[in-house]
């Protein structure tokens, strides 16, 4: 695992230090404050965080400062948080699966364990309307971002002649955007380079009759051809 302090929000989140899991915070509030703090561009003040994930709380400045508590302690004593504005400062090295996926290269993003899982996957909070909705769009954000990565990979494959690969790649392109006419395209292409016509026509038929079904129209020429 890259770096001494490796953070994994994609999926089930954890964090390993020096190898090991390190034990997770109580409740799901420390996770949605984790990963408000490492996709925010500033430091946010205290009273704005206790209003955005604690406004149900009796005292969300004591809720606020208690869920700071639990991540200090499980992300040691290299990582410091500070009072307010509450800013997040990590080793040098630290490993963040949200930012390699989003400023790295498609190779870089390939290596991320969580490629194509939701941020946070299958936590809700109800109880924060405003974070559920600062939430929903960035899990949008990572999964375009996830797309184009595996978009990139699949065209690299087939430009170096690994069709095996590019049709690995473009099958998951696909799985998440089966109307995203680009991506059809891809993975047929991807097919007929690895020479499995079979493959190649049986997605074709496949994605005329999806477009047909659900769009009410034929897909472009780029996918008939």
């Amino acid at each position: 695992m890259p770096g001494p302090l490796a953070i994994h929000l994609l999926g089930q989140p954890h964090v390993i230090s020096g190898g090991d899991r390190r034990p997770a915070p109580r409740g799901r509030k420390a996770w949605a404050l984790l990963a408000y703090l490492l996709t925010t561009a500033s430091a946010p003040s205290r009273e704005w965080l206790a209003e955005l994930l604690f406004s149900d709380a009796d005292d969300p400045l004591n809720a606020l400062s208690w869920n700071l508590s639990q991540l200090r302690r499980m992300l040691g004593p290299e990582a410091t948080i500070s009072g307010g504005p509450v800013a997040l400062r990590l080793p040098p090295g630290a490993f963040i699966d949200i930012r390699a996926l989003t400023t790295g290269t498609w190779v870089q993003a390939l290596g991320v364990p969580g490629l194509g899982r939701d941020l946070l996957e299958g936590m809700a909070f109800a109880s924060s309307p405003a974070f559920e909705t600062w939430l929903l769009a960035e899990r949008r954000r990572l999964a375009a971002a996830a797309e184009n990565a595996l978009r990139e990979a699949a065209r690299a494959k087939l430009a170096t002649g690994d069709a095996a690969r590019a049709v690995e790649f473009a099958i998951r392109v696909v799985a998440a955007s089966p109307l995203d006419e680009e991506a059809q395209e891809l993975l047929i292409r991807a097919y007929a380079a690895g020479g499995d016509r079979t493959a190649a026509q049986r997605q074709r038929d496949s994605c005329v009759a999806l477009f047909r079904r659900e769009l009410g129209t034929d897909p472009g020429q780029a996918v008939l051809d």
